[in-house]
């Protein structure tokens, strides 16, 4: 009976790490081989009053957990975004200038910018939050 328990097991963690969406990411010339997990814990609209109006936002919170590999990879986010290192430290790339950022540090990404992270070894793991704002349609 225990057994097929763990075969029960062994099949939901196959299909929620499937669900929760790998993917493989390349940061221009050769193709990294980094895998990043990622989970939106929020996107939806929000709406700010502005001087007697409403203007609307699509915003979008999630989760990036990155794996130890040297190469760097593109976060795929566009817009305006926040981004928070919550575990580990990481390396970025940002219109041409390099910072680690540790647990805890948070950073800004303009709008038409984008960010290149990297893990160096042996660190495991890191994991990072970014929120993204862009205007609504």
């Amino acid at each position: 009976m225990l057994a097929g328990r763990g075969v029960i097991f062994v099949t939901l963690t196959v299909l929620l790490v499937q669900s929760r969406g790998y993917l493989a990411a390349s940061a221009g010339g050769p193709r990294s081989e980094t895998l990043l997990m990622t989970t939106t814990r929020f996107s939806g609209e929000v709406k700010v009053p502005h001087h007697g109006t409403t203007i609307s936002f699509q915003v979008e919170l999630k989760e990036w957990q990155l794996d130890s590999n040297e190469q760097s990879l593109k976060l795929p986010i566009k817009g305006f975004y926040i981004a928070h290192a919550l575990v580990g430290a990481v390396h970025t790339q940002i219109a041409g200038k390099s910072e680690t950022h540790l647990a805890g540090d948070f950073w800004t990404v303009e709008s038409g910018t984008s960010m290149l992270v990297s893990i160096k070894t042996p660190q495991q793991a890191a994991i990072l939050e970014t929120l993204g704002v862009t205007p609504a349609r």
